[in-house]
């Protein structure tokens, strides 16, 4: 028997899924081909679908501490206008991601909720033909990046986080000579 698959597409689970929604409304600049309201959307991308859902009630734990956790400090749903004021801008702009907190019924230091959460290996990784246009498209939606560009073998990338805190990738390829 051979494992035969006729496509492939990203998913993101959402408990904030009207608003994640909106979110990839207003960056990709294009409504879903599929929209099942309060249950699931589908973008058509270059080379690949992207489908956002939201998870049945019975399984939204498995989701929700990825996002709208109000107890790690971020709770997804931040004034987008304030971004320096951000809880999620702090943790990434500072040592909280890899730094102990103490529990206020603790005295001794337990490792931090949020940097279990917050280190996905997966990415969604945009290339663009203009970095700086693209970051100015995040930045005038609420979502500036919270890094500077960096410099790769392959190009100039920037990472992003949509309001959920999963990660975005901006990238510009290297220009060819």
């Amino acid at each position: 028997m051979v494992f035969q698959y006729t496509n492939a597409f990203v998913t993101i689970a959402s408990v904030n899924w009207e608003k994640l929604v909106n979110f990839y409304t207003k960056l990709l600049e294009q409504k879903p081909v599929i929209l099942i309201p309060s249950v699931y959307a589908e973008f058509n991308l270059v080379s690949m679908r992207l489908g956002i859902f939201k998870p049945k009630n019975t399984d939204e734990s498995e989701f929700e501490a990825m996002s709208n956790d109000k107890s790690f400090g971020f709770d997804g749903l931040q004034d987008p206008h304030s971004p320096l004021e951000s809880p999620l801008s702090k943790r990434l702009s500072t040592a909280a991601l890899t730094t102990e907190t103490v529990s206020p019924w603790e005295k001794t230091p337990t490792p931090s909720p949020f940097c279990t959460y917050s280190k996905n290996k997966i990415s969604l990784c945009l290339e663009v033909s203009n970095l700086e246009d693209a970051i100015a498209h995040l930045t005038a939606l609420g979502y500036p990046p919270p890094g500077d560009i960096s410099i790769a073998s392959h190009g100039r990338e920037i990472y992003a986080y949509d309001l959920d805190g999963n990660r975005l990738i901006l990238h510009q390829a290297k220009k060819e000579c």
